[in-house]
Parts: structure tokens; C-alpha cells; sequence
């Protein structure tokens, strides 16, 4: 069931039923904290062995923020890194070509074994 949570519709999740409730608590408080909207992309993913499969990821449109917002929300993750209900993975995907995609992946890892992971990606 989706919870109630202050930032987030069901609507701007793919499959909202499917998406794990903690982690979605935790990207509220990210949030909540950073004060920057999110436009989420991507969320649960069907037949995804990735975190999207399990419901504890999601991609966010991040071309139109400025530095002071990418900042913000990167102080976020790191300020609630040791809240998330796992390992926190944040991959951030950039492009300068204006008509490819730019977004930033917010996973978190409930599997035993896993490391706080930062990656940056030029596509």
C-alpha cells in the first residue's frame, strides 16, 4: 500500500503499489529537507533486477536545476545516507546535448553486502 507522504502523489510513481513504503518515506524526507520539486522519470520497473525492481529506486529530471540545487539535494541524501532502510547508491547522469536525457538515480540497496555508492555518468 503507498503511503501518505507529504512531497508525492501515487500518480508520479510508475506501479505507486509496487514501490517499497520505507524508501519512499526516506525520498520524503530527502525532500522535505532539500526544498527542490522532484520530477520523477522512472520508478518501479516490471522484470528489473536493478533497485527500480524492487521498488526502492527512482530516476528524477534534473536538467533544469541550478547548482544550488544539485547541492542541496546531494546534502540531503548524504545528511539521511544513514536513515535509508538500506545502502544509499545516487548516480548522477549528465548531458550536455539538450535533447538527451539528464537525471539523477535515487536507490537504496536492502541487500546485506552493499557500499554507499556515488556515480557520476556522462552519457
Amino acid at each position: 500500500m503507498f503511503p501518505v507522504l507529504r512531497h508525492f502523489k501515487p500518480s508520479e510513481f510508475n506501479e505507486p503499489d509496487k514501490m517499497n513504503p520505507a524508501f519512499l518515506n526516506w525520498l520524503d524526507l530527502i525532500r522535505d529537507r532539500c526544498g527542490v520539486p522532484f520530477k520523477i522519470t522512472s520508478s518501479y520497473r516490471n522484470q528489473d533486477n536493478s533497485l527500480h525492481g524492487l521498488g526502492m529506486a527512482v530516476d528524477i529530471h534534473s536538467r533544469d536545476w541550478n547548482a544550488g540545487q544539485k547541492w542541496k539535494i546531494a546534502y540531503a541524501v548524504m545528511f539521511y545516507a544513514t536513515d535509508a532502510p538500506g545502502v544509499v547508491e545516487l548516480e548522477l547522469v549528465f548531458n550536455q546535448d539538450p535533447t538527451k536525457d539528464c537525471h539523477w538515480h535515487i536507490g537504496v540497496d536492502p541487500r546485506p553486502g552493499h557500499v554507499h555508492e556515488l556515480i557520476e555518468k556522462d552519457d
